[in-house]
């Protein structure tokens, strides 16, 4: 690890619990471990941190189980099946699920889902941030060979791939997608995967995304951001916001 410094701690006399936490830049916890030591009068107590564990992400400000889809717009047929969020295979059109924040939400912004699919066969599946106003979005997406940071013009219909990563492995996991000022950092499973810069924007959109021949599965959406408050959509527009068909 980079940038880290011992510290020296004051405590007490006996036997106490040491943690050690790893953070990202945000304060996000990425891992943790925890010692326990006798500590004796006049004498100077050493630990060492070397088995460290992922640890569970805090408390969001916008969490949802998927037990209901009343705080979404669901466009292209997201189910709920087996408590969790379900897009079947399709080619034909693109599933998107659009939460919408009562505010636009101030950066830093994380979004965290859990996904799971057979990545055995043409896919896209994603999370990122929108504009409702401008309808310009950020998405982080997987596929069955690559990890992709990219921008979707609104006004243009065009994309702009920011970052990008050739992995053909199983990624089923936690996406967690930050935000902050003009720049993205994108985490699967708590290793930073693809990033880069972007315009000073303003979000107040959360979009999770499907396409392709592999249906798959979310849960636990998480929003970690002040202004995160949901808004209840009554919307009844069915057209997509954006298509990765837009690529070609």
């Amino acid at each position: 690890f980079n940038n880290y410094e011992i510290t020296n701690i004051d405590t007490e006399v006996g036997f106490q619990t040491v943690s050690c936490v790893i953070t990202d830049a945000f304060g996000v916890r990425l891992y943790v471990m925890e010692k326990t030591t006798t500590v004796h009068e006049g004498l100077v107590t050493e630990l060492d941190f070397n088995d460290f564990y992922i640890a569970e992400y805090p408390t969001a400000d916008y969490a949802n189980g998927f037990t209901s889809l009343d705080d979404f717009l669901n466009i292209g047929g997201y189910e709920i099946f087996n408590s969790r969020l379900y897009a079947s295979p399709s080619t034909e059109t693109d599933k998107q699920l659009e939460w919408k924040s009562a505010y636009p939400m101030s950066t830093p912004i994380r979004v965290a889902i859990d996904v799971e699919s057979t990545w055995d066969d043409s896919i896209f599946v994603g999370v990122g941030l929108g504009n409702s106003s401008t309808n310009d979005y950020h998405m982080f997406f997987l596929t069955e060979i690559n990890i992709s940071l990219m921008k979707y013009d609104g006004a243009t219909g065009y994309w702009t791939t920011i970052s990008q990563l050739a992995n053909s492995s199983n990624k089923n996991g936690t996406l967690l997608m930050i935000f902050d000022v003009d720049y993205f950092w994108c985490y699967l499973n708590d290793i930073l995967v693809v990033w880069g810069d972007s315009y000073d924007e303003a979000f107040d959109t959360v979009n999770i995304y499907h396409w392709g021949k592999s249906g798959a599965y979310y849960d636990n959406l998480r929003v970690y951001n002040n202004n995160a408050k949901a808004m209840r959509i009554i919307n009844n527009e069915k057209s997509p916001k954006f298509s990765i068909r837009d690529f070609n």
